[in-house]
């Protein structure tokens, strides 16, 4: 599967300003990295527009930009809105991404940075892993002092970065061998063919309760 990271916090807390930074610190190296930022307001899909922090996200190097909300999703390929979840969005649109960077989505199952604003207490949020702390004027560290965890600055994207990847190195599982056979007869399928079949499966399993699965998968359809 595409490796996530999300970025969460409150409202003002530097979330985009550190979600762009890492971008651009993996652009650098040489990662093709994808963004999914979640929209919590309901009504119409916003289009990546000038001063949005979609646009902020997609400056710094993500192609492509996802944006998430209660009405769909808007991603900068040409792509239709889904009601699915970041990891079914990631397996669906951006297979053969290095790095999938998601903003916000707390309460999801993603392993989940917090980005903490100065004088300011962290969320904690529930769900997935909260695998860091990054703060402000040192806003956090207590925290993940107590549950240790790593504490970064939030304006230290190398650090930052340099654990992501370090992360994805110790995580990242061996390419899956996905086969297709149809009425009996084994169709043949390229690396590239079954790298997008297994992102979609997993992702759109990884939205159920309970479907997230690291193992081998057997899929029949009659």
């Amino acid at each position: 599967m595409i490796p996530l990271i999300a970025f969460c916090g409150a409202s003002g807390s530097g979330k985009t300003t550190l979600a762009s930074a890492v971008i651009r610190w993996f652009g650098q190296r040489g990662y093709r990295v994808g963004a999914i930022k979640h929209h919590g307001h309901p009504g119409a899909v916003q289009r990546v527009e000038a001063g949005k922090d979609t646009e902020l996200l997609s400056q710094a190097g993500a192609n492509p930009v996802a944006l998430c909300h209660g009405g769909g999703v808007d991603i900068s390929i040409d792509a239709e809105d889904s009601p699915w979840g970041p990891a079914a969005v990631a397996g669906a649109f951006m297979a053969g991404l290095d790095l999938v960077v998601v903003e916000g989505f707390k309460n999801s199952r993603l392993d989940k940075i917090e980005v903490v604003g100065a004088g300011r207490q962290p969320m904690l949020p529930s769900g997935g892993r909260l695998v860091a702390i990054a703060g402000v004027e040192g806003a956090g560290r207590q925290a993940a002092e107590a549950r240790q965890i790593p504490w970064f600055d939030a304006g230290d994207a190398d650090a930052v970065g340099r654990f992501i990847r370090g992360r994805m190195k110790k995580s990242q599982p061996a390419p899956g061998d996905v086969r297709l056979t149809i009425d009996g007869r084994q169709m043949p399928l390229n690396d590239f063919v079954q790298k997008i079949i297994a992102n979609v499966v997993r992702g759109m399993l990884g939205s159920l309760k309970g479907g997230e699965v690291d193992g081998p998968l057997e899929l029949h359809i009659d």
